[in-house]
């Protein structure tokens, strides 16, 4: 059996975007007049559009190499990933909880980590009032624990997608146009949901949809997308598109519109970033 050959270069990507979302949330405690992080946020962004792309090609190796899709091993392999790291953190914090917090405070943070465990936190978080949002709750130790919750629900989305497309329409074409369907679809509701709840646009998975199948979407694509042969263009473009994260790292804030328009260019550079990494690897 063949092995898909993981870029090194796109985990470290995720790790930076990792690193993003944890500088911005450090920043917080620190007394400055300069914070270069105040679009750390976007790191979850630049995750999604990862994991599209690096799910959508084990799924394409999966079906040209095997000739079959094993849905029921491949939903294992995402449990097992996400799983036994939020279980250590969990009980990690549990106890600290339970030795340094008062009673009233521990017992709203252990029904936090139920919500946390069955990675439906972000849904909780959905009802929260506007004044309640990302920005202002920031103090909940589980607070980052949303995203996990928004991914694994993602995945769910995308196994209806790979069931709907591998069994009942198998045309690439059909794939291709009803990812672009889901994008527009999902990027819509993003911007009515910011007017309608600004919690429910920020940890809904239907928002981020769009990013994910933005990822996906370069994984079917990406044969058909032509890179120069020239070294020096590819690393500017790579340069450009880590340079207009960064910009929108430093300048987005609280108060900006996400995701909204503005999210567009963070999530293109980190395409155009994963199409040039990939073409250095090929």
């Amino acid at each position: 059996m063949k092995i898909l050959n993981r870029n090194n270069s796109l985990d470290s990507l995720r790790g930076v975007a990792v690193l993003l979302v944890i500088f911005f949330h450090l920043e917080k405690f620190l007394v400055t007049d300069v914070y270069f992080f105040n679009g750390g946020y976007l790191g979850v962004d630049i995750f999604f559009v990862i994991s599209g792309y690096i799910l959508t090609k084990q799924i394409i190796f999966e079906r040209i190499n095997n000739n079959y899709i094993d849905l029921q091993n491949f939903i294992f392999r995402r449990i097992r990933r996400l799983l036994p790291t939020l279980l250590i953190m969990l009980i990690i914090s549990s106890i600290i909880i339970y030795v340094f917090f008062s009673k009233n405070s521990a017992n709203e943070f252990y029904k936090t980590i139920f919500y946390t465990i069955f990675f439906i936190y972000n849904i909780k978080l959905m009802t929260f009032p506007a004044d309640e949002g990302y920005h202002q709750i920031s103090s909940d130790p589980f607070l980052h624990t949303w995203s996990l919750g928004a991914e694994f629900q993602i995945y769910i989305f995308f196994f209806i997608f790979i069931i709907v497309c591998y069994n009942f329409y198998k045309s690439v074409y059909f794939r291709i146009n009803f990812i672009f369907f889901i994008i527009i679809i999902s990027f819509l509701l993003c911007l009515f949901f910011h007017n309608f709840s600004s919690n429910i646009n920020f940890y809904s998975p239907i928002t981020r949809s769009w990013e994910f199948f933005f990822g996906s979407l370069i994984a079917y694509k990406e044969e058909n997308i032509k890179i120069v042969s020239n070294k020096i263009l590819i690393n500017l473009l790579s340069l450009f598109s880590i340079l207009l994260i960064l910009f929108f790292t430093k300048t987005l804030n609280s108060n900006s519109f996400h995701p909204g328009f503005l999210t567009i260019f963070p999530v293109l550079s980190t395409g155009i970033l994963i199409i040039t990494l990939q073409n250095q690897v090929n």
